[in-house]
């Protein structure tokens, strides 16, 4: 059994949750929503995780979250 730290399992969780967005609404979730869905204070630990997930090939290397090819599907941030 492979064991993940805990930051792994962070960024696995986030990224479910922008799958999920997606699915459910077509559009990826902005910081500041992932950042209350996961009850934390501050988006500056969602910008880490998104930065490590861009690293590993799940998100473009853009300003927006964005899937990668991976994910057969690109879908641009909605802006409130």
């Amino acid at each position: 059994m492979i064991e993940l730290k805990q930051w792994q399992r962070a960024e696995i969780r986030i990224l479910d949750y922008i799958l999920d967005c997606v699915a459910e609404t077509g559009t990826t979730p902005s910081t500041y929503e992932i950042a209350k869905f996961f009850n934390l204070r501050s988006d500056n630990a969602v910008r880490h995780h998104l930065k490590k997930l861009r690293e590993q090939g799940h998100l473009t290397p853009s300003h927006r979250i964005q899937l990668s090819d991976k994910y057969e599907i690109t879908i641009e941030l909605a802006h409130p």
